[in-house]
């Protein structure tokens, strides 16, 4: 009898297992994710005290930085056989990895099992004691066959948050337009027409924000608290300038010449600081002036190699120019300098840039620095220091010097083209007041091509500096003027001006050209001199600035914008 029975009880538990349903397909999970210089004089230094080229030398742009990279996510798929029904889950789905990525608020919660094994409590596989059981089914201690509750977070979407925030310096997928030669650059989508302006995407240009705002200062107020050295602003170098400029009424390679000046003699003649970029009051404020007065600034590079010290570059000065009268227009000159630190002390070092364009908004003072982006300058921020040393730049035996020069105008911040950006030239710039929000308009030399261009990047006229998001500058407009040798350029109400040391061979001829377009249309050129330079404009008198750099035949001048757009000179 207790033979039977068991093989009763063995026959019963097998046709019980074969009752079980068979277990449901398994679901495949793909879980990945990726982050993936004069004579010398009390207060200044020699006028005679200048990069070699008469253009923006072309060299080639320093290597730009690794592109940062950017953050790919791929989506938890979850795949299911076709055909087949499937059961709730036996067990909670492996926790998904936290994510280190900048771009996720938090990560889900874990709400399944630990990972330790849950407990087996099935009964021990034994035979029963050798007793006789009673004529009564055995009771099934077995644990029930059902499947665990699942215990995962319910199958609902996670909340919208919007598309994820924007990340420094981000590559663009857009395909650069084609380059000058400077830029090194191989192929490239859209090119230039020649005599015509025409727009081109700026999806792939950008600029960063370095970030040294709070530390240049904290340097430069380090510098300020030497006792051979001050802080002042430009009020004071406005109430202290030393040279005399002379106004002129003419000048033969001028059309429709309107005012202007030159030079004293010794920085008329100097072969070795050579004036660029210029830029005035016009775009600093709405009052057209500062201090009560109207002022033109002329950026200067200094060309060693002309010198008895080759190997001393003493970087740019600038002429600071007061015009509220050109018949008693003075000026005086201003050394600039970054702040940097040595062997842990704070000094001074030259800024050695072709500064072939310059432009000011409120405060700040942008300087063009030819292969890299914007140096940037504040007024209110500037240093006297001694002038006995006209070799040194820095602390010397107790005192501080400037290379002769009274006052120093120190770097306080700099944008650089971005690692993943397109290549992009600054052999010019200047602002353009008309744009919403204003702007400054850079632009690119090219020695024998006509795939220079002109670039554009918005300005916060708050605060005086160029509009970022995530800390990245975006070039809001590219085109190809489709013209060579391009040395300065404005734009006004759609209306765009551009130098060129090319000469005009249609009549009447120059030894210069001016080119004027508006987006779309072609190029008309006027007569303009010899070796011309960057523009700036003053709204309020319709005045176009311009300038030349030859020793001998220095000018500034100006002309009316109304009178170009009349076809003057053409």
């Amino acid at each position: 009898m207790m033979h039977k029975n068991l093989i009763y009880l063995l026959v019963f538990s097998a046709a019980c297992s074969n009752a079980v349903p068979s277990p449901s397909p398994a679901q495949a999970v793909l879980d990945a994710q990726t982050d993936s210089g004069s004579p010398a004089r009390a207060g200044d230094a020699t006028a005679g005290d200048a990069e070699t080229a008469h253009e923006d030398s072309g060299s080639p742009p320093d290597t730009y930085d690794d592109a940062d990279a950017a953050a790919l996510d791929l989506a938890v798929v979850d795949l299911a056989l076709p055909g087949e029904d499937a059961e709730p889950e036996t067990a909670p789905p492996d926790p998904e990895p936290a994510d280190a990525g900048p771009w996720v608020d938090s990560a889900w919660p874990d709400a399944g099992l630990p990972d330790a094994a849950v407990a087996d409590t099935p009964a021990a596989d034994v035979l029963p004691p050798d007793v006789t059981p009673p004529d009564t089914a055995a009771q099934d201690t077995a644990p029930q066959d059902t499947a665990p509750q699942d215990a995962a977070p319910p199958d609902t979407a996670a909340p919208d948050t919007g598309p994820p925030p924007p990340v420094e310096c981000q590559p663009v997928a857009a395909q650069c337009p084609k380059a000058p030669a400077e830029c090194n650059q191989t192929g490239g989508g859209s090119g230039p027409t020649a005599g015509k302006l025409v727009s081109v995407s700026p999806a792939g240009f950008l600029l960063r924000d370095t970030g040294t705002w709070a530390s240049n200062a904290a340097l430069i107020a380090s510098i300020a608290a030497q006792t051979t050295a001050s802080a002042v602003t430009l009020d004071t170098v406005l109430g202290d300038l030393n040279r005399v400029a002379t106004a002129i009424s003419s000048h033969p390679d001028v059309p429709c010449f309107n005012s202007g000046f030159k030079w004293e003699p010794s920085d008329q003649d100097v072969a070795y600081w050579i004036p660029q970029g210029i830029a005035g009051t016009a775009t600093a404020n709405a009052g057209n002036s500062w201090a009560g007065k109207k002022v033109l600034v002329v950026s200067w590079y200094h060309d060693p190699a002309a010198t008895a010290t080759p190997n001393l570059s003493k970087g740019v000065r600038l002429a600071v120019v007061d015009v509220t009268s050109l018949a008693n227009a003075k000026y005086r000159l201003v050394l600039l300098a970054e702040p940097v630190t040595k062997n842990g002390v704070a000094t001074l070092q030259p800024v050695e840039v072709h500064a072939g364009g310059i432009s000011w908004q409120n405060n700040y003072l942008y300087v063009a620095d030819t292969s890299h982006g914007f140096r940037v300058f504040d007024w209110n921020q500037m240093l006297q220091v001694q002038t006995t040393d006209s070799d040194t730049l820095g602390a010397k035996s107790g005192s501080f010097y400037a290379y002769g020069y009274k006052y120093v105008l120190p770097q306080v911040g700099r944008y650089t083209l971005c690692g993943g950006s397109c290549c992009a030239r600054f052999s010019f710039v200047e602002a353009d007041m008309s744009t919403n929000p204003p702007s400054l308009l850079a632009g690119e030399y090219s020695v024998d091509t006509i795939l220079g261009r002109l670039h554009r990047w918005p300005l916060d006229p708050q605060t005086g500096r160029l509009v970022t998001v995530a800390n990245t500058v975006h070039a809001s407009e590219v085109l190809f003027p489709g013209m060579v040798k391009l040395q300065g350029g404005q734009s006004w109400n759609g209306h765009y001006f551009l130098s060129s040391s090319a000469a005009k061979t249609s009549t009447p001829k120059g030894a210069g050209s001016l080119f004027r377009a508006t987006v779309g249309g072609s190029v008309a050129v006027h007569e303009w001199p010899h070796h011309p330079e960057d523009f700036t404009y003053s709204p309020s008198s319709d005045n176009l600035w311009c300038l030349t750099e030859d020793a001998g035949e220095r000018a500034v001048f100006s002309v009316k914008m109304q009178s170009l757009l009349g076809g003057c000179g053409q």
